[in-house]
């Protein structure tokens, strides 16, 4: 278990809560979503297969823009609580096997909230559904535009620009904030921060890869600038 000093949070890599986290969380999650595309939902499955060489291109910006964002909101929480020392400190992997482990981990992890919290929960179920039923309502003072469950596969440019359902975009980036405020006020925001860039790059390449491979990148480069500082 993590212990704190302050405003300092210490934790030590461990294997089996890294298994734990794989074999009884992610790998389930995915399976189960996938599934459930299978079954109810065949018009997701085009989002998990299309990979195209120029969403390549999407990655690396997505990465930076993750970047740039957690900079300048912890930039302005330690402004604002005066704190200046480093918010965590992990005890890294210590041998090869850790550090395969940790990177599989680490990707399965991105996979598994993006496929829940793009993919499923903001196009194909729930927040869509509701704000296509709450739009004629609403459109009238809010502005807010229905989300079809359905949208066609149009090739175009992934730096193409295209109108986006932005409360649906707002409220999924609110909930997978809300699954970090384990980490504090800090990680609550910078989730909510990376959660509206997820989402707008999953909306406007058509693909569930260029944002999930982008989180595990970023993830993956976090943990190694906690383990290494």
């Amino acid at each position: 278990m993590p212990q704190k000093e302050g405003l300092t949070s210490f934790g030590v890599f461990k294997v089996d809560e890294v298994l734990t986290r794989l074999l009884f969380r992610d790998v389930p999650l995915i399976a189960f979503l996938m599934f459930r595309f299978h079954l109810d939902i065949p018009e997701a499955l085009p989002k998990l297969r299309s990979f195209r060489w120029k969403d390549f291109l999407v990655i690396p910006l997505t990465v930076f823009l993750l970047a740039l964002t957690g900079m300048i909101i912890q930039k302005v929480y330690h402004v604002s609580t005066g704190f200046s020392g480093p918010l965590f400190q992990i005890q890294g992997p210590r041998t090869g096997f850790e550090w395969c482990l940790l990177s599989i981990s680490t990707f399965f992890s991105a996979y598994a909230e993006e496929v829940f919290f793009r993919l499923y929960l903001l196009e194909c179920w729930g927040i869509s559904h509701l704000f296509s039923k709450m739009a004629p309502l609403l459109r009238g003072t809010l502005r807010i535009e229905p989300f079809p469950r359905t949208t066609p596969s149009i090739e175009r440019s992934p730096f193409s620009w295209r109108p986006l359902p932005w409360g649906p975009v707002i409220v999924s980036s609110l909930l997978f904030a809300l699954t970090h405020l384990y980490q504090g006020p800090l990680g609550f925001f910078q989730a909510l921060g990376a959660g509206l860039i997820l989402a707008l790059v999953y909306l406007q390449t058509g693909s569930i890869h260029p944002p999930a491979l982008a989180h595990g990148i970023f993830n993956l480069l976090v943990y190694l600038r906690i383990f290494f500082s």
